[in-house]
């Protein structure tokens, strides 16, 4: 029942473990400001302000147990930081929110926000094996920004109001994760804008816009599926990205083995030039295949293909 902080440190090298801070009525349960620290196994609930916050680099918070706060579970900034298997529920804001170079956030089980689960932002961040449930309307399951690289692998993203996966990338790897039941008007289980990118392995199902909605060009998507989705199995964008940066014409991306089966829209639908399909199985979608030639649209049949219903003139009115 503190007013102000929990734990507060300032300093390098610091070890905050196995402790217990409960209502902070007016600010953060565990404040660190240093680098090389270890934040690990403290249980920390219902605070006005974060969770758990850090400002620094090379800093490691693991295996915490957080519930209730005002805002952001943990708030974290720095270069080179990890935050791994901890356990978080019930923030006003975003769950985990970390930004600087080089960050891992890995393992976490995160549910029931009113903001997004996962943000990251910075240069080359590793995100993976984390479990996200029920997040806040207009807000994503997992948000990643980088210029430059990134890992997003392995993570299971569920009843997202918003986009299940909102990933800002280039020259980066989107592998093996999975939206169920994400998304609403417009908003897609992936939506991905950037170039260069390997998008493979992934599932979006159930989602009640797009399965997957690609903004860039020269991205590879292979062995990706999008079932039962209420709009568009894959959809290849032209129009511009919705916070309003990069956007534009997609083009030369590539759509190896992808599967995209029982959508009420279209399986796949290119609106960008140069789109190389080859060995994609679109089936039982209300049109298989549309290739939007009114905005200037192409795409190569590079052959093993299989689908039963297209729109190689126009794109198809479809209610």
């Amino acid at each position: 029942n503190d007013c102000e902080f929990g734990i507060d440190v300032s300093g390098n090298g610091a070890s905050i473990t196995n402790c217990t801070v409960d209502v902070i009525e007016d600010g953060v349960g565990i404040e660190l400001s240093g680098n090389e620290g270890v934040i690990e196994k403290n249980k920390v609930s219902n605070t006005c302000d974060y969770l758990i916050e850090v400002s620094g680099d090379n800093n490691l918070v693991r295996q915490n147990t957080l519930t209730n706060s005002d805002e952001s579970g943990i708030d974290l900034s720095g270069d080179n930081n990890v935050i791994e298997r901890n356990r978080i529920t019930g923030c006003c804001d975003d769950l985990i929110n970390a930004s600087g170079l080089n960050l891992v956030v890995s393992s976490n089980r995160v549910a029931l926000c009113d903001g997004t689960g996962i943000v990251v932002s910075g240069n080359n961040p590793t995100i993976s094996k984390n479990t996200v449930c029920a997040t806040g309307d207009d807000d994503y399951g997992i948000e990643c920004d980088s210029e430059e690289g990134g890992v997003v692998e392995n993570n299971r993203v569920s009843d997202s109001i918003d986009h299940g996966y909102y990933i800002t990338m280039s020259d980066g790897t989107v592998k093996a994760n999975r939206a169920d039941n994400c998304g609403a008007e417009d908003e897609a289980g992936f939506y991905i804008q950037g170039d260069m990118n390997l998008i493979e392995n992934n599932t979006a199902k159930d989602c009640e816009s797009n399965g997957f909605e690609l903004n860039g060009s020269s991205n590879t998507m292979f062995k990706n599926k999008a079932q039962n989705c209420t709009v568009n199995g894959i959809l290849i964008t032209s129009e511009p990205a919705p916070k309003g940066e990069g956007g534009g014409v997609s083009q030369s991306n590539i759509l190896d083995g992808n599967v995209a089966t029982g959508n009420q829209g279209q399986g796949l639908l290119n609106e960008g030039p140069g789109t190389v399909i080859r060995k994609n199985r679109l089936t039982n979608n209300r049109q298989d295949l549309t290739n939007a030639t009114s905005a200037g649209a192409n795409y190569v049949d590079d052959g093993g293909n299989k689908f039963n219903t297209g729109g190689l003139e126009v794109e198809p009115d479809i209610t």
